[in-house]
């Protein structure tokens, strides 16, 4: 029973400390204040954007001012924190990571083309192409925004960055498994060539006994001795 006791106690604090604390929550609060007001000085073209937000943001935060229950105030607390970083603010803020891993798989993609068949390198090459021009589109969102749309400026180029770096990582895994299928097919056209494969092609019906099974070199069945028709 005091096994028991103890066990319950000691999962009991396992999840009470996996979820959110108010403590925490606020801490996380003024760190993402911070930063968003570190985005503002950086980027002022887009302050009344990210103003607006956490205005939003606030107005859950500040709901909890009168919620006794700690875990339901923690709750909403990391709502709100989730809602500072949601949507373009969080494209923004996003923004020059996600550039940067562009231009890092832009690299590994020109290493990557070396040696691989014309019909690759124009493949590559018009990936490489769209890469450089999203890098370009969301640099110069980053210098300038629409005053009627700015969210949608920043949503639609950090989504053009993040598709540039899908392509990139999907054209190189497609060339690379084109080319492992190729070597597969070559060995296999080997193997055959030297009688040492097992597949399908290496097996004969027998003609007495109906049994299908992989010919023996004696060149009787397995199953029941008869000889293999000759060819």
């Amino acid at each position: 029973m005091k096994k028991f006791i103890l066990l319950s106690f000691a999962l009991s604090f396992v999840l009470y400390s996996c979820g959110p604390s108010v403590e925490g929550q606020a801490g996380a609060w003024k760190t993402n204040l911070d930063e968003l007001n570190q985005l503002k000085k950086e980027y002022p073209q887009f302050a009344k954007m990210i103003d607006d937000n956490i205005a939003d943001a606030k107005k859950v935060y500040d709901s909890v001012e009168d919620l006794k229950d700690e875990d339901a105030k923690a709750e909403i607390m990391q709502e709100a924190n989730a809602l500072l970083s949601a949507g373009c603010v969080g494209d923004l803020k996003n923004m020059k990571g996600k550039i940067a891993d562009v231009r890092t798989k832009i690299e590994d993609l020109k290493k990557f083309r070396r040696d691989k068949s014309e019909a690759d390198l124009q493949v590559c090459e018009i990936v490489l192409t769209d890469a450089n021009n999203a890098i370009a589109n969301a640099e110069q969102s980053l210098k300038s925004a629409d005053s009627a749309s700015p969210c949608d400026v920043i949503t639609n180029a950090f989504a053009g960055v993040k598709s540039s770096y899908d392509d990139i990582v999907s054209t190189m895994t497609s060339i690379e498994q084109k080319l492992k299928d190729a070597e597969a097919k070559k060995n296999d056209s080997i193997a055959k060539a030297n009688g040492t494969t097992t597949d399908a092609a290496a097996t004969i019906k027998c003609e007495h006994c109906g049994v299908t099974a992989e010919k023996s070199p004696t060149g009787k069945c397995a199953s029941c001795g008869a000889p293999y028709p000759a060819k």
